[in-house]
């Protein structure tokens, strides 16, 4: 069984400690200033009392107007990978905010689809191929249309859709 719940300063050794193990050694640094900067929305998951994954989240403006959620890091350690953690912990990121943003390596293609199967959209290329990512966000507006559209296209078992007389693109 895992315990989802909010980040308080004393799991800060044994997040750097998980971090550092699943990244390289130059994110060290970078696993510092986020866990210097996470808000207290930031979750922690456990198994037993022993931090086995987090995500770590930060206010920030979008387009310099909208008020965003950054996702700084999520991390399962590979032992509980394959377990919805980290679907768990997208899903619970994505109740906090109505836009979230996230950075993601061109190299780390499984980050990709999962945060593709959660609703993320590639925004932007990042820096170059040999170095960069995508910046990738999700925002709920989107979501909820995408949902109302779906749900004009897939009447339920037994119901009868009226024909729509206007165009949604």
């Amino acid at each position: 069984m895992f315990t989802y719940t909010s980040y308080k300063p004393h799991f800060h050794d044994a997040i750097q400690r998980l971090g550092e193990a699943i990244f390289e050694d130059d994110a060290s640094h970078q696993i510092h200033i986020s866990l210097r900067d996470a808000i207290p929305e930031s979750i922690v998951v456990l198994h037993h009392r022993r931090v086995v994954g987090f995500a770590l989240l930060a206010h920030t403006r979008f387009f310099g107007r909208l008020d965003a959620l950054e996702l700084s890091y999520l991390v399962v350690h590979p032992d509980y990978q394959g377990k919805g953690i980290g679907s768990t912990l997208l899903q619970k990121v994505k109740e906090i905010n109505p836009i979230v943003v996230l950075e993601v390596s061109y190299f780390n293609p499984d980050a990709e689809r999962l945060y593709s199967r959660h609703g993320f959209n590639i925004w932007r290329n990042m820096y170059t191929k040999a170095t960069g990512g995508y910046l990738m966000g999700w925002s709920k507006q989107r979501d909820e249309r995408m949902l109302r559209l779906r749900s004009r296209q897939s009447p339920q078992e037994g119901e009868i859709e009226a024909p729509s007389t206007t165009h949604h693109p």
